[in-house]
């Protein structure tokens, strides 16, 4: 090989390296800083989340305040406190006052923890409410929480308050708030390319019904079922990036 092919080769494998770890490097950059903005892109779509969770269960709570404060509900009280068990009179109430303070979901307790009125279920009346009477009277006057609701189809979820009308072991309690659906999925304002899926965690076995979007029932839940299996498992929050 001449003195001018040698030199020839030497240059040109020269720029070669020197252009494959120029690329290398910016590429490696790069992709560092797209994995950085991704993550805190992610961090904030998350808490904005949580915000507006935050700020239904609030409404939740603020709604069931003023029912707990209403004239309807003082008396409805007073009432059951003297009737000694008959409450037949009051089966129709939660039914009229549910639209009235914009809640789906709406149960008048007696302090003995029989139904008196169920506007999501009025033939409930009279059953024993399956958690509100062990209830400790300090959480009464927490915010929203997420319960599994009975309704005549099954079970769904719902984002409920719980407050007392009258004085400790003499108290009416109110459970009222919203399902956990679709509809609700749609009132979040959530930012461009977000997407929220909601799996309901209210049946013993993973269920692919269970996971929706704002849309309805999601249809190729597939990827998405080891992340789901292993919260319902651990109980705790849990990040993995999704092959779609």
């Amino acid at each position: 090989m001449s003195l001018r092919a040698r030199l020839l080769l030497s240059v040109s494998t020269s720029v070669a390296v020197t252009v494959i770890l120029v690329t290398w490097t910016v590429s490696t950059s790069a992709r560092r800083a797209f994995a950085a903005l991704d993550t805190q892109r992610t961090a904030a779509l998350v808490a904005q989340f949580r915000r507006e969770f935050a700020a239904e269960g609030d409404r939740v709570a603020a709604q069931v305040e003023r029912i707990a404060a209403s004239d309807a509900a003082i008396r409805m009280a007073a009432d059951i406190l003297r009737s000694h068990g008959d409450y037949g009179v009051h089966v129709n109430e939660a039914t009229a006052v549910a639209p009235a303070y914009g809640v789906e979901l709406l149960d008048f307790v007696a302090p003995d923890g029989t139904i008196v009125s169920s506007a999501q279920w009025p033939a409930r009346f009279g059953y024993r409410h399956a958690w509100v009477s062990r209830m400790a009277a300090s959480r009464l006057q927490r915010g929203a929480d997420l319960r599994a609701i009975e309704l005549p189809h099954g079970y769904e979820l719902g984002l409920v308050a719980i407050r007392s009308v009258g004085a400790g072991e003499r108290s009416l309690f109110i459970v009222g708030g919203r399902r956990l659906d679709q509809q609700f999925l749609r009132t979040l304002v959530l930012s461009p390319g977000m997407r929220v899926m909601l799996y309901r965690n209210v049946e013993p076995e993973l269920s692919k019904r269970q996971l929706i979007d704002a849309s309805g029932e999601v249809r190729n839940a597939a990827p998405l079922e080891p992340l789901i299996a292993r919260i319902r498992q651990s109980g705790r929050e849990a990040a993995e990036e999704v092959q779609w």
